[in-house]
């Protein structure tokens, strides 16, 4: 049996398992709970034309909308309304929801911008649980709406004024190179924010030096696990550091999707080197090409098999390069594999360490990304760019 033909068996088994079992595990969390879910039953209702799926959807999203109106526990992409509403905002650009939904979407808006203020007079930039993320937010919302491309800007003014001190190396400094809370998703925001911004000069100058900094850190140590690392402390004198390069290639961390960062950044500074400089950074990254050597111990997004086949289907759209396609079916195949536990759905579960596993629905971290990627990949439509990954900075 082919490896498309095994997907689509894996992905129909996961999909009605999910179904029979997320109404018993209660969390509108976008990222690590059903908050997702219907993104993925849209999915499968685009791919089949199957009308079941639209009305899964539609059920799961109704109790998504119950849990929004009870109040939710924070304005977050992760776990809060910048998630959510972000996704409503999504349906609403697609035409699966009405535009009655923007008036909803508008007191969002609202409410996000008061959250951003909040988040950064704390200082919290980061993706997942911070500014970052409701930045992002804006950025995908003015897709749907021109109306929020002014908060947009108000936004991105702002993050370029936070960014400004964590780009002068300081003793003591700790320097975060990942998306999921670091450096990566402060320059994926600005590349995306570009278009829009009233004086381009200090985004780009700002790109510039953000690609400076991720680069710094880069070994030359050829026997390296990893290129790059995930967390980064300087010394007394901060042109010395202490690090480590024995980390996953994942999503939330790692050299693929650095280069991918590397590569955005190059196409918004016009700049062939910086993008030769990316590509050969995704080149290399292919030669931890076992579970073992990238580090990978389930199939989820974020530091799992799925999310670097993704990672490398985003590569060979970008280039045509045919190692970056041969790296996507390896990591389809190996998440395959990971589909074996004899519980979760289609028999995936969370590494939580130790040997331990949890059943997990999330998009982040569980079934629903898993049964996207693997939607894109039964599709067969390598060259179609996925938009439903603008939740991870990739579109």
């Amino acid at each position: 049996m082919d490896t498309s033909t095994l997907a689509a068996a894996k992905l129909a088994q996961l999909e009605q398992d999910i179904f029979a079992t997320y109404a018993a595990q209660p969390s509108g969390s976008f990222m690590c709970g059903n908050g997702a879910l219907p993104l993925l039953y849209y999915k499968l209702y685009t791919l089949y034309q199957q009308e079941r799926y639209r009305q899964q959807a539609e059920t799961i999203l109704d109790g998504l909308l119950d849990e929004i109106s009870a109040g939710l526990p924070s304005s977050t992409y992760c776990d809060g309304l910048a998630g959510l509403a972000g996704m409503l905002s999504y349906l609403v650009e697609h035409n699966i929801l009405d535009e009655g939904a923007e008036d909803f979407l508008a007191q969002c808006d609202t409410t996000l911008y008061q959250a951003f203020q909040k988040m950064v007079a704390q200082g919290n930039l980061d993706y997942l649980h911070g500014a970052l993320g409701v930045a992002f937010y804006f950025v995908h919302r003015r897709l749907a709406t021109p109306a929020a491309t002014g908060a947009l800007v108000l936004v991105g003014e702002e993050v370029l004024r936070q960014l400004a001190p964590t780009l002068v190396p300081t003793p003591g400094q700790y320097v975060n190179c990942g998306m999921a809370h670091g450096q990566l998703a402060a320059l994926l925001f600005l590349t995306k924010y570009l278009p829009v911004a009233p004086q381009p000069a200090p985004v780009l100058a700002t790109i510039r030096a953000l690609v400076a900094q991720v680069l710094r850190y880069q070994t030359a140590d050829p026997a390296a696990r990893a290129q790059f690392p995930s967390i980064v402390h300087l010394q007394a004198d901060p042109a010395e550091f202490e690090t480590v390069y024995d980390i996953p290639n994942g999503w939330c961390y790692g050299d693929t999707m650095i280069s991918l960062g590397l590569l955005a950044a190059s196409e918004a500074l016009h700049d062939a080197d910086l993008r030769a400089t990316a590509t050969a950074i995704a080149l290399r990254s292919t030669q931890r090409d076992t579970p073992a050597k990238a580090l990978l111990l389930d199939g989820a997004i974020c530091h799992g098999t799925a999310g670097l086949a993704h990672l490398y289907k985003k590569w060979h759209q970008a280039t045509g390069l045919p190692q970056f396609r041969a790296s996507y079916e390896y990591w389809i195949g190996q998440t395959l594999a990971m589909g074996t536990r004899p519980a979760g759905p289609g028999g995936f579960q969370k590494n939580m360490g130790r040997g331990t596993h949890a059943t997990t629905l999330g998009l982040l971290d569980g079934a629903c990304g898993i049964g996207l990627v693997l939607a894109d990949f039964v599709a067969d439509s390598p060259d179609e760019p996925s938009d439903w990954d603008r939740f991870f900075g990739l579109s």
